[in-house]
This record gives structure tokens, sequence and C-alpha cells, in this order.
């Protein structure tokens, strides 16, 4: 299913822009940026993706989670993570099982059975969106994926990339370059409610009268 997001700017300023997740049912799920680029002054950029899902392993360091091997997946889905001699092949591998375990249509069940301790992740267009962190062997982890989208604006001369940890609060990292982005990093966030009945958004940047964005939230039928 594919999803859209166009950001209406009609302003003089420009801005960076960082697309994340979080997931209201999975605990313990650490948010990264999942997309990010230019919001040019007077500009409206459309952004667009699939939901499409994929189970990816990462390596954090400096406030960032590196993407790794990746594997394309379904929705009410169950995975066991295999490595080496019990994958059959060289590195990782990933085995569906035959039962999902569960009823709830949107979860995604990985068994880590690889015998390493692993970052494993949970994305969309192939690129990782949400991580569990040092997830034991022998230990299971699910994601209940029904996300809720967040755009944040960030100053046109910060630098960011892909995978960088998103803090829920101010005392989750440092900022600034290196750690995780605090909502204090960024000039204005919104959430944004897409689901499968409600694929299409717009948002709409304004100009505060201290001179910040502010952005609101309207949705196309």
């Amino acid at each position: 299913m594919e999803f859209g997001l166009t950001i209406m700017n009609p302003g003089e300023a420009g801005y960076v822009y960082i697309l994340f997740q979080r997931l209201a049912l999975t605990k313990h799920c650490t948010s990264v940026v999942w997309k990010t680029g230019m919001v040019p002054p007077k500009s409206s950029p459309p952004l667009i993706w699939t939901d499409a899902l994929c189970v990816v392993l990462g390596t954090k360091a400096d406030g960032r989670i590196t993407q790794g091997d990746l594997w394309s997946v379904t929705y009410h889905t169950r995975w066991s993570l295999h490595y080496g001699k019990e994958s059959g092949e060289d590195g990782y591998s990933l085995l569906q099982e035959p039962d999902p375990g569960t009823t709830i249509e949107d979860d995604v069940i990985i068994e880590n059975r690889s015998g390493t301790k692993v970052i494993v992740g949970i994305g969309m267009d192939r690129i990782g969106a949400l991580y569990m962190e040092d997830i034991l062997s022998n230990e299971n982890v699910i994601f209940k994926m029904a996300p809720t989208y967040y755009l944040g604006l960030l100053s046109p001369d910060q630098v960011v990339e892909i995978g960088r940890v998103v803090a829920e609060s101010d005392q989750g990292g440092q900022g600034g370059e290196k750690g995780p982005l605090t909502p204090k990093d960024m000039l204005a966030s919104c959430a944004v409610a897409l689901t499968p009945h409600r694929t299409q958004a717009l948002a709409n940047v304004t100009v505060r009268p201290d001179g910040k964005p502010a952005i609101s939230i309207s949705y196309l039928a």
C-alpha cells in the first residue's frame, strides 16, 4: 500500500525534515530517522513510500544505528534468525516459521536463534525505522505494526543521517551532531496519523510570531 505526505512550505525559510515512526503498543523500541531531506523555501516536496515490511539488523555507535542485513517480510508472520552453521550459510539468515503464533494481523515476531546478541529492527521501503536493542539468543521480539509517523523540522544547517536515534525526551541524549536527536533539536514536530484507510496527508508549515515554524496536518479523502 502506498502512503504520501506533502510538506507545504510557502515561506521564505528552508528546513531539514525528518520522518520517524513510533509504535504505541511495542515497548522498549528505539526510533530512528527513517527519511530525511531538504524543504526549500516556497516549495512543496512530496514524500511517498509503501508499507512493504523488512527485518533488518543494525550496529549502534555515536547515537546512530547503521543498517546491515535486510530481509523482506510480511504482516502476521513469525521468523527465526540463525547464524553460521545453523543457517546453512555464512552470516545471518532469517527463516519463516509455519505458525505465526498470534491472531493479531499486524504482528511480526522474530525469534533470535543465532547464538549472538543482536540489534534487530523493522522497516518499510527497505529502510530500518524501529529497533529492539541487545536482544539475547533465544529471546523473541514482537513488533506490533500500527505505527504513528512523526514529521520534524530542523534548521537547514543541521546534519542528519538515516538511522540517527530519535529520543522521546530531552533527557534521552546529548543532541548535537552526535548522540540521539532530542525534541529540543527540532524547530517543530507533529504526529501524522496515516492508516490503511487514510493514506495521504498535507503538512502545512507556517511561521509563528517568534519566527519559529509550526506544522498543522490535514488529510486527503
